[in-house]
């Protein structure tokens, strides 16, 4: 089975590891910044259903959750990748969030196909394993490594009852992927801090941590590598380097928490995609009256106890959800920490008792193959 290396004799290729790898088809943009006069509409590409054993995937690059039903619903439907803004404000373009998405096809989690596969002259060169599950394609279309280091939690920069923060400097790059291994803690995204990717954990401060940041790379730095290929329609344009390691994504899990996948002897890490989680909201209470009198207790229903008071109080619950390593970094599971739980204030009419009340995001999350990455490297 092939195996590639680069100049300094390290790995970048191995189709001799089993489970398939993801494909990236592309990029697409969509809402206020992107496609100001469509609510919907839709991707075409063949390629969604070219590839036995696997599925269509896509995760989200900019734009993040939205609990008032504003972003898009995106699905898939043979060989198109179908979106809408299916809010009654999605009509309205200033309405319709800026959101950008990678998708392409990855293995479907304990398929054993038949090592036969459909020849796409498009495609560039795609290699499969013998369970015919694609190992390895040169049109990945440009997700490699730039940058891998080493680091420890710091203190909380965002959220408030997380126990510690995860500060990555992305701001360079042009659509980052960031994934973590850190065994038995969890690390969730949680937006920006001075424009670099930011994530909230519940490992104590000065935990340590590796991490490895993808980008999105139109054309790649030309050097004396074994194995090289251009695009067909832009010479100019260098879309595989052997010298460098391209993204190697096992699987996509959606959901909460959980659904653990091992990779016995691998070097594993999670890139939670979207800012996803959940909120619960308990034991609203009136803590004063008009008569100046402290009510602590549960408010079901505004009665006449509770009328004419000047601030209802509730407990708020919030977590994140995001990714973990265990076991020597050998499995990848979803994982929540906790966020926002804080005691809240929510006015002084009964029309604002309860700000919406709970609500769950779930999150999608990459498991990321970085057996071969050496650390601490600026790659290009």
């Amino acid at each position: 089975m092939l195996q590639l290396y680069n100049g300094n004799g390290e790995k970048t290729v191995d189709l001799n590891v089993e489970g398939g790898m993801a494909k990236f088809i592309g990029v697409g943009g969509i809402g206020w910044k992107y496609q100001l006069d469509a609510r919907e509409s839709y991707i075409y590409n063949e390629e969604f259903t070219r590839y036995p054993g696997h599925k269509p995937w896509y995760a989200l690059i900019e734009g993040d959750y939205n609990r008032k039903g504003l972003d898009p619903d995106i699905t898939f439907d043979g060989n198109y990748l179908r979106w809408k803004f299916p809010s009654e404000d999605g009509s309205r373009e200033e309405l319709r969030p800026s959101t950008r998405f990678i998708y392409g096809v990855a293995p479907e989690q304990g398929t054993t196909n038949n090592p036969t596969y459909q020849y796409n002259p498009q495609s560039g060169a795609d290699f499969y394993d013998p369970q015919g599950r694609m190992a390895f394609s040169i049109n990945t279309r440009g997700y490699f490594c730039r940058q891998s280091g080493t680091g420890q939690t710091q203190n909380r920069v965002s959220g408030i009852s997380n126990a510690s923060s995860i500060v990555l400097p992305t701001s360079q790059y042009q659509h980052p992927i960031v994934a973590i291994t850190m065994d038995d803690y969890a690390v969730a995204k949680s937006g920006l801090y001075n424009n670099n990717a930011a994530f909230a954990s519940n490992a104590p401060v000065g935990t340590s941590f590796e991490y490895y940041i993808f980008d999105f790379t139109e054309s790649l730095p030309d050097t004396n590598a074994l194995m090289k290929m251009w695009d067909d329609s832009n010479p100019q344009k260098l879309i595989y380097n052997s010298d460098f390691f391209p993204m190697q994504i096992r699987e996509v899990l959606k959901g909460t928490t959980g659904q653990d996948r091992g990779y016995g002897g691998r070097r594993m890490a999670g890139a939670p995609m979207t800012v996803a989680g959940r909120r619960i909201i308990r034991d609203l209470y009136c803590a004063r009256n008009s008569n100046g009198v402290n009510q602590v207790r549960n408010v079901p229903t505004f009665d006449s106890d509770t009328e004419g008071c000047q601030e209802y109080r509730y407990n708020n619950e919030a977590y994140l959800y995001g990714t973990k390593t265990s076991v020597s970094k050998q499995i990848v599971s979803l994982a929540e920490c906790n966020f926002d739980s804080t005691n809240g204030v929510n006015g002084g009419s009964s029309s604002d008792n309860i700000d919406q009340g709970s609500w769950e995001t779930p999150s999608t999350c990459l498991v990321v193959d970085v057996t071969d990455i050496p650390i601490g490297r600026n790659f290009f």
